[in-house]
């Protein structure tokens, strides 16, 4: 499924793909993910609609730091799941030992539902091969055996029965099913490997399962391993997998065309329907009906006007549209495509929706498809609980919400003229033209925006901070226009993806997951979208932050701007912040970008009474009029959202190098308006933005650096060099030092799947070699170019895999180089 140039060219997954294909009466949705940490928000969006989870794992390799990575992200959408140990054709290949990680790793129990027979598990025995496969009723195919590292054939427990593959045909035809039956001869170890498997699972399922283990003793069964029906094992298996008390393992080796039909049919028997999952939950943003008693507190003790309901969306074809929008790619020709996973109602070509993230703008659905990867096919509808792809919607992002126009929620907060057309607006020249598409957090959060949610949202997707940025500059004026266009186009189809401006360097930066990241992006601008420009020199991405309390009172803005007098005054003060704050618990807190919050204290009415009577010089204030009391009220509020609005996008440029804020505490005590021709809201951000600056400024500004969660695998002999490297060379804390698979510790004991596999076939795993899995935290800084450092100290037998853990203070000496390489001098 990779289609991407760069994907085939480097042999790796950077874009997910989705594809759609009917198996056995059921329609599959399939998204293939990548694994590189650099391109996780692909994971993580894939994941936010996805039902269930395959697992693939390398059988030579096993569980890598990255698989972690990647399971743990789907543990937080509590997804069922199951596991395909893939690549057995290949030396060094070891299921067993993929078994003993799983357990130890992934923490899950893994129920084994296949069991590969090799060559030399036949011949172990004193059997001839041709003979046994004779006497088992397999058919002969000419390969049959010519592969030593391909299994021969599969044991099925479940349905008791062997499957057979022929590789030189294709996935229709190549499988072959014969059922297993009990010749009692001496040799007959693979019936009574077989029946071993049966009676393991069943021990575990009845553990689990009260409903699976009442049918097992029942008198039509009576214990019998034999007895009990293939179709309520399957359902046992089922609803423990739904719970994620178990998973399912099966095996296999794709590029083979072995185990795959086995796989799909997991995929429909044991993963969950749209309809088995549990509803979403949306959330309502609306304002409360007594508007005059909520006027009179607000009047009174700054109460919100505003409150978040939530409630289920139901799987339901005929409800009202909701739909999500989860990934976006932009075409040349067919415009913005809009991944879309519809959660309730059914969405149709030619159709309007509201976007209820984006301030209840209505959009029309030109077109509708359905991808087979690149290759798109046109449908009339996307159904209840289904994946497609909208086209004409030009104002959606990832993480919106698209609602049907006859939705309850926003019969009361959109007006008729919401819509494409009337929803942009002018740009502010005094506002970094980046800030609303390069700084926004997406679904839901009202980041460099002042668009509020209009009805019904759903949750949306959490993207991880940059780490790595550089510099972007056309070649020449007349190359700029394209540069920009493709870029947007760059960021609204990879959201873990921004671009802000360097007002000192006066330069576009853009700043991504990893160097990777960066480098996949700039060849793609470059050599695709044939963008002429200039890319700087791949930097890490520092933040900055504060030392101690300071405030800046009575600051006043009073400048001339493109020819306009612009004044406005305001009161803040900013502090770090030592212990996690939680918005939930404080309703007066608001939750920036990058562990940054802001709050405002109590600004009176009365003190904003005059400024509002200049903004209207035809109405007169009167505290006894409510709707005249609601003017105050309604333009204080709007004031503070301006404020609001410029706090967001002023924390993306800190007072010392220019990087971005982290964990600042912003506290708005006071403002002045001085009438609406000096105090416009270009004055008020203005004013803001200088406020903050002078008072980050004061507070004793600092660097802190990314540190990484850093793990290292190679061979035991070869630590001691790495380990060395990393404490005295990188500024690295070892965290932990342990064996990478400890497999004599998985005897016989049903811990794991049940199933003592390395005693049925009187052998423990040869191909373990003793290896130490490294785990430590290391300043990013200090791991660029680690990659080719490891592979020389390692003779090329070590990898290494590595993810944000946070930002940590920098001591001084450090900060001072820092400084020193960023400025120059």
């Amino acid at each position: 499924m990779d289609y991407l140039p760069a994907e085939r060219e480097r042999g790796i997954t950077i874009n997910s793909a989705a594809i759609t294909f009917g198996w056995k009466d059921h329609q599959i949705n399939l998204i293939d993910t990548p694994g590189h940490v650099d391109f996780t928000i692909e994971v993580e969006r894939a994941l936010r609609v996805l039902d269930g989870c395959v697992t693939i794992l390398d059988g030579v390799s096993g569980i890598q730091a990255q698989t972690l990575n990647v399971w743990k992200q789907s543990e937080k959408y509590n997804l069922a799941k199951i596991i395909f140990i893939n690549k057995l054709d290949r030396d060094g290949a070891s299921w067993k030992r993929c078994i003993a990680q799983i357990n130890k790793k992934l923490r899950t129990r893994p129920l084994v539902l296949q069991y590969p027979i090799f060559h030399d598990d036949i011949e172990g025995k004193g059997l001839s091969i041709d003979k046994y496969i004779d006497v088992l009723g397999i058919p002969k195919f000419d390969n049959l055996g010519k592969m030593r590292n391909l299994p021969l054939f599969l044991i099925d427990p479940i349905n008791l029965e062997i499957i057979a593959f022929n590789p030189d045909k294709s996935l229709k035809d190549n499988s072959y099913r014969v059922k297993l039956i009990n010749v009692r001869s001496q040799n007959d170890f693979v019936w009574d490997l077989a029946i071993k498997m049966r009676s393991a699972i069943i021990e575990i399922l009845g553990e689990l399962d009260q409903d699976f283990l009442d049918l097992f003793f029942d008198e039509n069964v009576n214990g019998d391993v034999q007895l009990i029906k293939n179709e309520d094992l399957k359902l046992a298996i089922q609803r423990q997998t739904f719970c994620g008390n178990v998973t399912p393992v099966l095996l296999g080796a794709s590029y083979r065309n072995f185990g795959v039909q086995p796989l799909l049919d997991a995929v429909v028997e044991y993963l969950p329907s749209p309809a088995d999952r549990p509803e979403v939950t949306g959330y309502t943003f609306h304002k409360d009906k007594d508007t005059r008693k909520k006027l009179k507190k607000q009047a009174e003790n700054e109460e919100s006007l505003e409150n978040i309901t939530q409630s289920n969306v139901p799987l339901d074809p005929n409800a009202p549209l909701v739909a999500f929008a989860f990934k976006v790619v932009v075409d040349l020709q067919k415009g913005p495509m809009i991944y879309i996973k519809v959660y309730s109602g059914t969405l149709s070509a030619r159709s309007v929706v509201i976007n209820s993230n984006n301030g209840g703008v209505k959009e029309r659905v030109l077109k509708l498809l359905r991808m087979y990867a690149d290759i798109p096919e046109e449908i009339t509808s996307i159904g209840c609980g289904q994946i497609g792809v909208a086209i004409g919607l030009k104002q959606t992002r990832t993480g919106d919400t698209l609602l049907g126009m006859n939705h309850p929620s926003t019969r009361f907060g959109i007006s008729s003229s919401n819509s494409a057309a009337t929803s942009k607006t002018g740009m502010d020249p005094t506002q970094d033209s980046w800030g609303a598409l390069g700084d926004d957090s997406f679904g839901g959060s009202l980041g460099g925006t002042t668009a509020k949610p209009v009805g019904l949202y759903l949750h949306g997707i959490d993207i991880p901070p940059p780490v790595f940025f550089c510099s972007v500059e056309p070649e020449s004026q007349s190359d700029e226009k394209h540069l920009m266009t493709c870029l947007s186009n760059t960021l609204l189809e990879d959201p873990s993806l921004r671009i802000y401006t360097d007002n000192e360097a006066g330069q576009l930066l853009l700043s991504g997951m990893g160097e990777l990241h960066l480098e996949i992006v700039r060849n793609r601008l470059l050599n695709e979208l044939k963008v002429k420009a200039i890319f700087g020199k791949m930097r890490v991405s520092y933040r900055e932050s504060v030392s101690f309390l300071y405030e800046t009172k009575d600051f006043l803005y009073d400048n001339m701007v493109l020819g306009k007098q612009c004044k406005f005054g305001i009161s803040l003060s900013v502090e770090p912040i030592e212990e996690p704050l939680n918005p939930n618990l404080d309703k007066s807190l608001i939750k920036l970008e990058n562990d940054n919050f802001v709050t405002f204290e109590k600004v009176s009415i009365q003190k904003v009474d005059s400024n509002v009577q200049n903004h209207s010089k035809k109405s007169k204030i009167k505290h006894g009029n409510n709707t005249e009391h609601s003017n105050i009220t309604d333009h204080h509020n709007s004031t503070i959202n301006t404020i609001l609005v410029a706090l967001s996008t002023a924390i993306y440029q800190g007072p010392m190098l220019g990087f971005p804020l982290t964990k600042t505490f912003i506290k708005v005590s006071g403002f002045q308006e001085f009438g609406s021709e000096l105090s416009s809201i270009s004055a008020i951000r203005l004013g803001t933005r200088a406020a903050l600056k002078s008072a980050l400024e004061g507070a004793g500004p600092v660097l802190e650096e990314p540190t990484m969660r850093v793990v290292i695998n190679c061979p035991d002999e070869y630590v001691g060099t790495v380990v060395n490297d990393l404490e005295k060379g990188r500024r690295g804390r070892i965290i932990s030092l342990d064996e990478k698979d400890e497999i004599e510790t998985f005897g016989t004991n049903n811990d794991f799947s049940g199933l003592g596999v390395y005693e049925l076939l009187g052998s423990k795993d040869s191909d373990y070699s003793a290896s130490k899995e490294i785990t430590c935290n290391v300043p990013l800084s200090s791991m660029v170019g680690f990659s080719s450092v490891l592979r020389r100290l390692t003779a090329g037998t070590g990898a290494f895999v590595m993810h944000l853990d946070g930002f940590s203070p920098v001591d001084q000496h450090t900060q001072n180089e820092i400084v020193k390489e960023t400025r120059g001098y």
